[in-house]
C-alpha cells in the first residue's frame, strides 16, 4: 500500500545506524553488561533467566541466540514498541 510517503534512501539509513550508539538505544529497554567486545541481557521478546541477547556496538546489531531475533536498531525499537518502520 503507498502511502504517499517518499522513499527513504539506504545510504540516509545507513548514516542514521553509523551516528546511533546502539548500546544507549538498547539500554534503555534492557539491563545490559558488558560481555569481552559485546553487551549482554535479558532478552524483552521471550522469558528467560540467562542473558542470551547480545548487542555487538561494532556491527551496530543485536542478536538473541535464545529466540532467534535479531537485526539493527530500526528492527530493535520496531519490535519492542510494537511499531512500524516508519513510526520507529
Amino acid at each position: 500500500m503507498d502511502l504517499g510517503w517518499p522513499v527513504i534512501p539506504e545510504s540516509c539509513l545507513d548514516d542514521i545506524r553509523d551516528r546511533i550508539d546502539v548500546v544507549a538505544v538498547i539500554g534503555r529497554h534492557v539491563e545490559l553488561a558488558r560481555q569481552g567486545a559485546a553487551f549482554a541481557g535479558r532478552c524483552p521478546f521471550h522469558k528467560e533467566k540467562t542473558a542470551s541477547f547480545k548487542v555487538f556496538p561494532d556491527t551496530k546489531r543485536f542478536k538473541c541466540f535464545g529466540c532467534q531475533a535479531g537485526g539493527d536498531v530500526f528492527e530493535f525499537l520496531g519490535k519492542v514498541e510494537g511499531k512500524g518502520f516508519r513510526e520507529v
